[in-house]
């Protein structure tokens, strides 16, 4: 999206809103998708040596699906977007005519606070690991050895580093030195 800075004096801020639609290649989880465009409320100021300081907080809605029971869970994630723009810089936040383009700014900041992990509540209870049945709805029958599972769930993936031993030297428990 360009602003067209032509009539923008120096060392006056402008206040502008602006709703950039997304592609869906900026999400990292496949499944899910956008639900609305992103809304920027934004500023920028042209400073005397015509460099361009631009600062934005926008949001986007977008469902995902649950990372436990895979239920579509609609997610605002918001973020904020500070950036420099350098005049005949060479480069991606330059400009050289009397527009400055802020969609790379924004898609940058938006990828950078996209949620790892969605649940659609807290205690989601997720799905059977036998039948893929969604036990939030449905209680299962199957047998599901439930020691093994918990314990499998309570190890570290570094409970083993327990039982190795790094002592390769002369040092007996890390000490050196008597």
């Amino acid at each position: 999206m360009l602003i067209d800075i032509t009539k923008a004096s120096k060392g006056v801020l402008y206040d502008i809103e602006v709703e950039l639609p997304f592609k869906q290649n900026l999400l990292v989880d496949p499944m899910a998708k956008f639900v609305s465009p992103c809304k920027a409320y934004a500023n920028y100021v042209v400073e005397d040596n015509d460099d361009i300081i631009f600062n934005a907080v926008a949001s986007v809605e977008i469902e995902y699906p649950c990372s436990r029971c895979l239920k579509p869970t609609k997610v605002t994630v918001k973020f904020k977007v500070a950036e420099c723009y350098k005049y005949n810089g060479e480069d991606k936040f330059s400009y050289s005519s009397n527009e400055f383009d802020i969609s790379t700014s924004i898609e940058e900041a938006f990828c950078l606070e996209q949620p790892n992990k969605v649940v659609c509540k807290p205690d989601c209870k997720g799905l059977c690991p036998k039948c893929g049945a969604n036990l939030n709805k449905i209680k299962c029958k199957c047998v599901v050895d439930n020691a093994e599972q918990i314990e499998s769930q309570k190890e570290s993936p570094f409970a083993i580093l327990k039982e190795m031993n790094f002592n390769t030297g002369g040092a007996k428990n890390g000490i050196t030195k008597k």
